[in-house]
């Protein structure tokens, strides 16, 4: 995989559950990754035990203040400020382009045939997958590119 690309994963308080870590092994992914937790998560050591410089943490207050999560109430659990720091972890670990995934996938999988027939198959190959759709985001001038 190339090495201006990496994997976050979005997590809080369950560095025992990590099933898309488990996951993006299964598909063949050999990129980078790293774990992104807040400084309000009270697990935040035993993911540094488990996952040691793999784990960014940031300051979710000081993300907050600089982000309208459409309400005015000063509670704070929403992964909307993980989504958002993101772009402040790219530029710090040196990569210009990354994806974004919550700490539970379990399967990441292709919902059609070649003959557009639906039919599930799991990823066997992300490298190959993640090296296709940034070639094409790149050729296409998109600011943003997702997966659903």
């Amino acid at each position: 995989m190339r090495n201006d690309f990496c994997v976050f994963i979005l997590t809080h308080s369950r560095p025992d559950r990590l099933y898309t870590l488990d996951t993006l092994k299964r598909c063949n992914y050999s990129g980078d990754y790293y774990i992104v937790i807040d400084n309000e998560d009270e697990k935040a050591d035993e993911y540094y035990e488990r996952y040691g410089d793999k784990v960014l943490m940031f300051d979710k207050k000081k993300v907050a203040e600089r982000i309208d999560k459409g309400d005015l109430s000063d509670n704070r659990k929403t992964i909307v400020f993980a989504r958002n720091v993101c772009f402040d972890l790219a530029e710090e670990v040196g990569v210009d382009y990354f994806m974004e995934l919550d700490d539970d996938y379990t399967s990441l999988a292709y919902k059609f045939n070649y003959k557009g027939e639906y039919e599930s198959r799991e990823v066997r190959n992300l490298d190959e997958l993640l090296e296709g759709m940034i070639k094409y985001y790149e050729k296409a001038g998109l600011k943003v590119f997702a997966l659903a």
